[in-house]
């Protein structure tokens, strides 16, 4: 947990001189640099941080600040059908079971008391403009943030597992075969390559 960087939003109604009168206020990016937790007297767990705000990090002014009226209004419901892809769970949970939860890129293993989190990644998307499969050959186990990066074309894959656009290589079990025609498509549709 230490080193995690956390944004920071203060509110009107906590009792501090950083708070704003009204509203909400950006107050910056600040790291945990320590934590605890405890059983409290109702036995929930009570989870306590310690923020530092980072060094480089500046104060916000004005303009990049924003205010929440104090008002409540509950948001309109509508009732709307829509159509979505079906996909295929347990394909992606045999994956990410196989790699332990841990990310192809970046070797991180997200736990939460022992249970793993990571995503599976679709190489060449399912959507109707990509038409890519739901089987395990056009599957990745990758923890958050390379999956948002491989869905927006940050980065892509070479037939040799090397990354293109970061540094590093895909890690892969023997077990898994993944079809080379999906990183083609991925390079050639959706990478960003500047």
């Amino acid at each position: 947990m230490n080193n995690l960087p956390v944004r920071v939003t203060r509110g009107y109604l906590h009792k501090s001189k950083y708070s704003p009168s009204a509203g909400y206020v950006y107050g910056g990016i600040y790291y945990v640099v320590q934590h605890s937790e405890k059983v409290g007297h109702d036995g929930f767990r009570i989870c306590r941080y310690k923020l530092v705000k980072d060094g480089k990090q500046q104060e916000v002014d004005e303009h990049d600040s924003f205010e929440i009226p104090k008002g409540k209004k509950k948001p309109e419901r509508v009732k709307s059908t829509v159509v979505r892809i079906v996909r295929d769970t347990a394909m992606s949970k045999r994956v990410k079971k196989l790699y332990n939860f841990t990310c192809q890129v970046c070797s991180t293993r997200i736990a939460v008391r022992d249970i793993g989190y990571a995503e599976g990644a679709h190489i060449k998307p399912l959507g109707r403009d990509h038409e890519g499969s739901d089987t395990s050959d056009n599957l990745l186990c990758l923890c958050p943030n390379h999956h948002v990066m491989l869905d927006k074309g940050i980065y892509s894959i070479n037939d040799d597992y090397t990354l293109i656009g970061i540094v590093g290589s895909l890690t892969r079990s023997e077990k898994h075969v993944i079809d080379l025609g999906n990183f083609k498509y991925h390079r050639e549709h959706i990478f960003i390559n500047d």
